[in-house]
């Protein structure tokens, strides 16, 4: 009872004094923020880097107390504004979310917002959508002129790629997700998958690595 009367206290009081979470993503390596254009570990250049963060819930002492609706968000390195947006949530201790697109929403046909096809993560119906999209060049690549692309996503067995991401952290206003890319890019086969342009389980692996990377802090 007292435990419960306190839940109740403290999403009271988060609805009086509501304000927004500041979400702020980051692309590093190893702990360093990295932009378009850096030369990270091993030699690999960063071109581009788009990838989606989806379904973002918030709990509190074990209980969702917010799910962002249509939470769809298009993270561009290149575009700085993608890399942040406000969720309208301010009492919570573990936030989640995924690293790409669901199946539900990969088989109800394109959306528009950050869903609509223009933006260039659609394949096909039958494909769905690209839940990651990496490009550069890397000294190992089979590549022409070790250009290499990696292209993620797949949403039907055996090849699902939809990764979720879980952490603790207190609220505070502000979180700050970095996308750690150093893992996935060390561990790449680039002899054998230079290009990876379909849903694959390479894609699944790479996918797995990347979503694993991630680390969320309150700011």
């Amino acid at each position: 009872m007292i435990r419960m009367l306190f839940l109740f206290f403290l999403l009271l009081t988060g609805h009086l004094c509501a304000q927004d979470t500041h979400v702020r993503t980051y692309v590093t390596c190893r702990g360093t923020t990295v932009e378009t254009g850096d030369t990270l570990a091993g030699g690999v250049v960063l071109q581009s880097l788009r990838l989606y963060l989806s379904d973002f819930r918030f709990r509190l002492q074990g209980r969702e107390v917010f799910r962002e609706p249509d939470s769809y968000h298009l993270i561009d390195q290149d575009v700085p504004e993608s890399m942040q947006f406000r969720i309208p949530v301010s009492m919570y201790d573990e936030i989640r979310f995924s690293l790409g697109i669901d199946s539900l929403t990969n088989v109800s046909g394109a959306y528009g917002g950050d869903l609509d096809p223009t933006k260039g993560m659609y394949w096909t119906w039958n494909s769905g959508y690209i839940n990651v999209k990496l490009e550069g060049v890397s000294p190992n690549s089979k590549g022409k002129n070790g250009e290499f692309g990696l292209h993620l996503g797949g949403y039907m067995h055996p090849f699902q790629t939809l990764c979720e991401v879980q952490s603790q952290v207190t609220a505070s206003g502000g979180i700050r997700v970095e996308l750690d890319v150093c893992p996935m890019l060390e561990q790449a086969d680039w002899k054998n998958y230079h290009n990876v342009m379909s849903p694959s389980a390479e894609a699944v692996r790479l996918t797995g690595l990347l979503g694993k990377s991630i680390r969320v802090y309150a700011e």
